[in-house]
């Protein structure tokens, strides 16, 4: 059996056990009104029983005694306390909102308890509190077994509830805790030997004996004893080194760990520093010099504890801190690779110092955090008593007081809550309901995925309001989701939002404690057009960081991930991978360093990348505000000691290290052979490096040893690898005078490369490309290859390859090329019987080719290998990966164009998968191979003013069909009027004379590539979109081209009814319409019938005209049910999305009725 956090697919499962077990009346009597999407999204923890796909049990763990005000629950805690237990709060209660049980199976309800006091270590007390019922005063049968029914209390709060309790200690019994002693070991060796690997990896190589027989003053061990067994060790020692710690990690707010400290408490004013500094790294725990100051801390050398009784190790520190009354905290340190260990819950991980190359992380816990559970309160704020110690946290307090004389049921428009441990404000939440208005959220939903993660009808708008600012004090910090989560409660809301600029510097608690939510991908709007709902009326700047807070989140942390990863590059395929990392709504990612020589901003090149966020989407991101980024280039990888050398000799180590630096440029790869100046290998020319036999890593980051020569001189030359290529272009245009150019290339970077440079002034006739091979690389048609070719203004030499640069007093005057020469026309010589290996005649030697100096004051890098014809093809890269983007190097992986096999993915998504490998690694969890569906799109402009766009899936059979449309290229233009007839065809010929575009389409419809060029420029991102649809989607697409009536397929995407189409929801619609159909009778009976023509051998072609005789046009031939199913579904998505759809007119349903 299986118990775990219910979710909401479990919503058909749950609802089949309430029919099953009795039906909705009797759960209603029971608990009252209730709804099962309802209680999943806004319970505070729901735990489902599956066994075998069918759900055995189902409870839902409420924060709050049900029927009771929210002004009043602490009362009704505090008296339900005093009257049937030994004392308790409300932090320490619990109430069962929900339970069902299939045959009243007590066994699986005993699980589900279990299961919500190991989630919620703090509860002691478990209560039921029914609505009074005389007939059946006893408790539900699947709860009868620990739940004993209380006699009836006179309280007025108590006496509206029919109550049954059951102690914590049925189910997780308190741990008995004392010294340790030899004989412990018999029982605890068992423990030790299940948990030998988890804690070798947090505590390294240990004796159990040897560690009980040496307690001594400083080094005490304690066990926790469970039914006269030793089930726990905890070992803790005083000897620490607090000032390597200090000088390692953020230990201010904490004093430092040492006595008499006026930093402790303290809350950090700003985030570390980004500047990278080299540090030692000693042992923390072999302190062999005499401190000068006195230790406040003593640290966990070693812990295990049976996984049965895991959720108590509380009772363990409890019993720590007695054994040494004058110390304020406890440490653990825990290689950062390794999952934060269950005990570790009430520890708070120390963000490490700027440069600290410490290989720990660093866990730290202070006495009093024990206590939060029964002492942390929560209340509203007062102006009168907590107006000081408010702003000790959070400075002005003023705004507080605005509405703080509102009662909260009159739902005040601004509400500020304390959080106070005996008396002492500890931390300050400020929310309001003004921001969350409708045309906010509206805001919100238009721009941001936050459908994806929030069912707003789950929530009602009085229910959701914005969280302006939290400030907790650090001691406190992992208590920070319970102080917001009671904040919500007594504000009576469901759902926070947390929004500020990106400019901003966003609380660290909001970072931490909030989920992160994307901007939506929008499609560019036509020309002439605007973008809907991007403008806002409250004139809250762009570049808006989105961060939202549901009640239920408050039991469901995100797991925190410490380990040390450093991504070298800002690729797109970098931002892709940076988005799912860092955005991750189940995985807290604290530890990610970027290393890139302009920081976060965007590369500015001269073939643009359509796979990269537009502006909003990347500022949504907050890059700044959640990794640390060098602005440097890497010199060298150091694989075994994993560290990352920069130019000034910096190191920064690295637990994974992400390769992500795209394709690099040839010609200064060619150019650079002092290691000094060198980029990042990607030796693509060397193709044997993906022999078996090469070790692609050593080769990768082993140092030259000619570290020290004096590096090559590269001033003159511009490398379209730069990240700042296009701005360093122009400045080096700026400086060239009435010099020329040469570009080394001959791809679409050459192209655009030139058109850059006549843009800057550069006379046509200065301009020359220096092509290697014998033509311009293929584009991708032969229309578009031939009109590129005569539509060139500068010229261009073939058969050059790039040698080096000359000289002239320092100064660069030519670029040196090789042609090769051609052998004479002379036979070659007979080849040698096999047996006569004398015979052997050698051949001419190879004449030496022609050196060819091409005078330039500016030399232009813009070779890289051609785009393969298949994914497959690409075999001639250094990099390579398994299924996981891992390289040979376990810590290694790399994803992008400089990898094999990987140039035609879209970046950002393959860089999603390739967070998603590392999040499974990182969280110990499984992934999927990747499926890579999107399309790859990349646009310029090239000479002759002509634009450029293509998209394109990652594989493009050779045998799709192209469908052209244009006249641009187009020598037989009355072909084209042919074709079409009427005034519609002469208006829409000058409109296609200046341009050209093809859409190639595979056998089954699937629409696999689009080309464009034109004097005009289009929108790159919205072809993208539709590429890897049906054609079908597509308004008939491939119909409408063969009856004539698309002489465009710019202007025909461009129609209204493709909005509908390019929306980022029209996956969602395509899912449900496919699961739609395999579940219509005519739907299966047609894919059978299909299927079954493929076996027989039916081709493509055939299968698509049978499958179009089927469905008809705009699906005539479709069943009247299997029609009005799928209209059904179309009508009900384009009303869900009518505020970006606002041209399809929809009949309501009360006017069609």
């Amino acid at each position: 059996m299986e118990v775990r956090r219910a979710t909401p697919d479990d919503s058909p499962g749950v609802a089949s056990l309430v029919t099953l077990t009795g039906g909705a009346a009797k759960y209603r009597k029971r608990y009252g009104n209730y709804n099962v999407a309802q209680l999943l999204e806004t319970g505070y923890l729901c735990i489902s029983a599956v066994e075998d796909g069918k759900m055995k049990a189902f409870l839902v763990i409420g924060d709050a005694p049900p029927r009771c005000k929210a002004a009043d629950a602490e009362s009704w805690a505090s008296t339900f306390c005093a009257n049937y237990t030994e004392g308790g709060a409300i932090g320490t209660c619990a109430w069962i909102d929900f339970s069902a049980a299939l045959d009243a199976d007590t066994a699986a309800t005993r699980a589900c308890l279990t299961f919500a006091v190991s989630t919620l270590k703090g509860v002691d007390h478990l209560i039921l509190a029914r609505q009074p019922d005389k007939r059946s005063p006893e408790a539900p049968p699947e709860l009868a077994e620990l739940f004993d029914v209380l006699e009836p209390s006179p309280e007025p709060l108590l006496a509206n509830s029919d109550l049954a309790y059951c102690p914590r200690t049925k189910l997780a019994p308190t741990l008995s805790v004392r010294g340790a002693c030899v004989e412990d070991s018999d029982d605890l060796l068992p423990i030790f030997q299940s948990q030998s690997e988890v804690l070798a990896e947090h505590f390294g190589d240990f004796f159990l004996a040897e560690i009980i027989e040496n307690a001594d003053e400083n080094n005490k061990q304690l066990v926790a004893v469970a039914d006269d067994h030793a089930v726990g060790l905890l070992s803790a020692s005083t000897d620490i080194d607090v000032a390597t710690l200090g000088a390692c990690f953020e230990l201010q707010p904490f004093g430092n760990l040492v006595k008499g400290s006026s930093t402790e408490g303290q809350v950090p004013s700003e985030q570390p520093a980004d500047a990278p500094a080299a540090a030692p790294a000693p042992a923390a725990f072999a302190a062999e010099e005499e401190v000068a100051v006195e230790s406040n801390c003593m640290a966990v050398t070693l812990f295990c504890l049976d996984a049965q009784h895991e959720s108590r190790a509380a009772d363990f520190f409890a019993a720590m801190f007695q054994l040494w009354p004058d110390k304020k905290y406890c440490v653990v340190t825990a290689p950062p690779t390794v999952q934060r260990a269950a005990f570790l819950d009430a520890f708070v991980s120390i963000p490490p110092r700027a440069g600290s190359t410490f290989a720990h992380t660093l866990y730290l816990l202070h006495r009093d955090a024990l206590l939060a559970p029964s002492s942390l309160s929560v209340r509203r704020y007062d102006p009168s008593l907590h107006a000081e110690g408010a702003a000790a946290l959070i400075g002005d307090v003023s705004s507080f007081a605005i509405d703080a004389d509102t009662k909260m049921e009159d739902n005040p428009p601004t509400a500020a809550f304390v959080a106070l441990m005996n008396e002492q404000v500890v931390a300050v939440v400020d929310l309001s309901r003004k921001g969350a208005s409708t045309d906010a959220i509206d805001w919100y939903k238009a721009n941001y995925d936050i459908e994806a993660y929030v069912p707003f009808e789950r929530h009602r708008a009085r229910a959701q309001a914005v969280l302006t600012d939290m400030v907790v004090n650090p001691i406190f910090a992992t208590f920070g989701r319970y102080v917001l989560k009671e904040a919500m409660r007594l504000y009576e809301k469901t759902l926070l939002y947390h929004e500020a600029p990106s400019s901003d510097v966003v609380p660290l608690h909001v970072l931490e404690t909030l989920v992160p939510v994307p901007a939506r991908w929008r499609a560019t709007p036509n020309p002439g057009d605007e973008l809907l709902g991007r403008k806002r009326g409250d004139e809250v700047p762009g570049g808006t960081l989105l961060h939202y807070f549901a009640r239920r989140l408050a039991s469901d942390p995100r797991l925190e991930v410490n380990a040390r990863i450093v991504v070298i590059g800002l690729s797109t395929c970098a931002v892709g991978m940076l988005k799912a990392l860092l955005l991750s709504s189940t995985a807290n990612v604290k530890r990610v360093t970027l290393i890139s020589e302009p920081g976060i901003s965007r590369a500015s090149g001269v073939v643009v990348d359509e796979d990269y966020p537009e502006p909003f989407e990347f500022e949504a991101l907050g890059l700044g505000q959640r990794l640390r980024v060098i602005k440097a280039r890497a010199v060298a990888v150091d694989a075994e000691a994993k560290v990352v050398q920069l130019p000034d000799g910096a190191l920064v180590p690295y637990d994974i290290l992400v390769l992500a630096h795209g394709l690099q440029e040839s010609a200064q790869r060619d150019l650079v052979t002092k290691a000094g100046k060198e980029l990042l290998p990607d030796a693509s020319d060397l193709a044997d490096w993906n022999s078996p036999e090469v070790d692609i890593v050593a080769e990768l980051t082993k140092v030259p040893s000619d570290m020290e020569e004096e590096a090559t001189d590269l001033s003159g030359f511009v490398s379209l690898s730069s990240d700042n290529a296009s701005d360093e272009l122009a400045d080096a245009v700026s400086k060239l005078g009435e010099g020329s150019v040469v570009i080394v290339g001959g791809g679409l970077d050459a192209l655009a490369a030139a058109r850059r440079l006549l843009d800057l002034g550069v006379a046509a006739s200065n301009i020359k490309i220096a092509c290697e091979n014998d033509q311009l690389e293929p584009l991708g048609d032969q229309v578009i290859d031939r009109v590129v070719q005569q539509s060139m203004e500068v010229a261009v030499e073939y058969g050059l390859k790039f040698a080096e640069l000359v000289r002239d007093n320092g100064a660069l005057s030519a670029a040196r090329f090789a042609r090769p020469v051609q052998q004479d026309d002379a036979p070659a010589p007979a080849p040698p019987q096999e047996d006569d290996v004398e015979a052997w005649v050698e051949r001419p030697a190879t004449p030496p080719p022609e050196i060819v100096d091409l005078k330039c004051g500016l030399v232009v890098g813009a070779s890289t290998p051609a785009v393969a014809a298949n994914a497959a093809a690409l075999t001639d890269y250094p990099l390579t990966v398994d299924s996981t983007f891992k390289t040979c190097d376990d810590s290694i992986y790399a994803a992008g164009r400089h990898v094999a096999g990987q140039e035609r993915f879209n970046s950002l998504e393959l860089g999603a998968c390739l967070a998603q490998s590392l999040l499974a690694r990182l969280t110990d969890s499984s992934v999927e191979a990747p499926d890579f569906r999107k399309a790859r799109a990349v646009s310029a402009t090239l000479p002759g003013g002509l634009f450029y766009c293509r998209a394109a899936l990652p594989t493009v059979p050779v045998d799709a069909t192209a469908l052209p449309t244009g006249m641009l290229g187009n020598d037989e233009a009355q072909a084209l009027l042919e074709k079409s007839s009427g005034v519609h065809a002469l208006r829409d010929l000058a409109a296609a004379r200046d341009k050209y575009s093809i859409l190639k389409v595979d056998g089954s419809g699937l629409l696999c590539e689009i080309i464009y060029l034109g004097k005009a420029p289009v929108e790159p991102r919205n072809l993208a979109a539709v590429v890897g649809r049906q054609e079908a989607h597509l308004n008939g697409a491939w119909a409408a081209y063969e009856r004539g009536v698309v002489d465009d397929w710019v202007a025909f995407l461009r129609e209204d009814w493709c909005s509908a189409v390019r929306h980022d929801r029209f996956q969602g619609l395509h899912d449900a319409l496919s699961k739609m159909i395999r579940e219509d009778e005519f739907g299966r009976d047609l894919i059978q019938q299909l299927v079954g023509e493929a076996d027989a051998g039916r081709d493509a072609e055939a299968i698509r005209q049978l499958r179009e005789k089927a469905v008809g046009v705009g699906g005539g031939n479709l069943p009247e049910k299997t029609r009005k199913l799928l209209e059904g579904a179309v009508l009900g998505y384009l009303r869900k999305n009518r505020g970006l759809l606002p041209r399809f007119s929809l009949v309501e349903r009360e006017a069609a009725a």
